[in-house]
């Protein structure tokens, strides 16, 4: 799985890691799908982590995270590390 994939599809991205996890997690998902699954796309959105973190810290963290946006790695690296 990419980061490409999970922001254009994040339901099945989802999906894809509770059964990675395992049965459990699957099962879990099943009792309430909607709600459930809604939630924890929700929750793991770049802003809301970075919000998250703000608030148990008590300040901003955004230098530790990036901006969540795909391709944006083409700001960070030249061309010969890409490659």
């Amino acid at each position: 799985m990419v980061y490409e994939q999970i922001k254009t599809k994040p339901k099945e991205a989802v999906l894809k890691i509770a059964v990675f996890l395992g049965e459990e997690f699957v099962l879990k998902l099943k009792e309430n799908y909607d709600f459930i699954l809604n939630k924890v796309i929700e929750n793991s959105t770049i802003d809301s982590m970075k919000s998250n973190l703000d608030s148990v810290f008590g300040y901003s963290l955004d230098f530790l995270m990036r901006k969540g946006v795909v391709s944006d790695w083409r700001n960070h690296f030249i061309k010969e590390e890409s490659d």
